[in-house]
């Protein structure tokens, strides 16, 4: 597995965003509480939200005064973090920007990285192209000599199979309706394009395994979701550092 800093060196074009990445490691390592049951909203204890609050502030970086909108919602549970993976903002969010919407993807890792854990659902088949845990459409995959291909979720970071040709978010299957895309120089990388829903996400080799996780293969191929939205595709979720729109 290759080490950060030779990631780095190898594509000093995404400095910043692997840098940001780094910096964010202390929020995927948080171990928060979360509240069991289907009906609990998952809502930080107020430890946890002042950690991970204080943590976001750092990395990102931004001023802690700019978060206290959300952090007030949070706090009365006007924000159900479950619904992020669904696409849905909180009313009061409607006019957030695209910043904005990656400070709540990543202010709800920690949250989705438990409930990962704690459920762990790796290696199970994902109905309807959706993250067993927390209900995701995926923009990762996985490709190699199975049958099936492996998803992986960048909310929870769990991982299983689905149809090897298809696509996860509207389900068709019809060829016409399916295309890929790579580009020069990322060899094992590339893009599954679906025409009809206008969304994509992006497979790689499972070789490449042996040298990068899932989420920095994610970030190294940013230029290949660039080349993609240039064409009017659609991520479904998040990358790591929390951006749907790469443009």
């Amino acid at each position: 597995m290759k080490d950060l800093e030779e990631i780095k060196r190898e594509h000093p074009h995404l400095i910043e965003q692997l840098n940001l990445w780094q910096r964010l490691q202390r929020l995927m390592q948080l171990d928060v509480s979360v509240p069991d049951g289907p009906d609990t909203r998952w809502i930080y204890t107020r430890d946890d939200l002042v950690e991970v609050l204080d943590i976001l502030s750092e990395a990102l970086p931004i001023e802690k005064e700019a978060l206290d909108e959300i952090e007030e919602l949070l706090i009365t549970a006007d924000i159900d973090l479950r619904r992020l993976p669904f696409g849905e903002l909180p009313a009061e969010g409607k006019g957030w920007d695209a910043q904005m919407e990656a400070v709540l993807f990543l202010l709800s890792k920690p949250m989705f990285l438990k409930e990962g854990r704690r459920l762990s659902l790796n290696g199970i088949f994902w109905q309807e192209g959706r993250c067993p845990v927390c209900g995701a459409h995926p923009s990762v995959s996985l490709i190699g000599r199975e049958e099936k291909r492996r998803f992986w979720c960048s909310y929870c970071e769990t991982n299983g199979y689905w149809k090897r040709i298809g696509c996860p978010h509207c389900l068709t299957e019809t060829p016409e309706d399916l295309f890929i895309i790579g580009i020069d120089g990322q060899e094992g990388i590339r893009a599954d394009i679906c025409k009809r829903c206008s969304k994509y996400f992006k497979s790689f080799d499972i070789s490449l395994l042996k040298e990068y996780t899932p989420a920095l293969l994610d970030l190294i191929s940013i230029p290949l979701d660039i080349v993609v939205q240039k064409r009017g595709y659609r991520r479904a979720s998040p990358n790591p550092i929390g951006l749907k729109r790469l443009l």
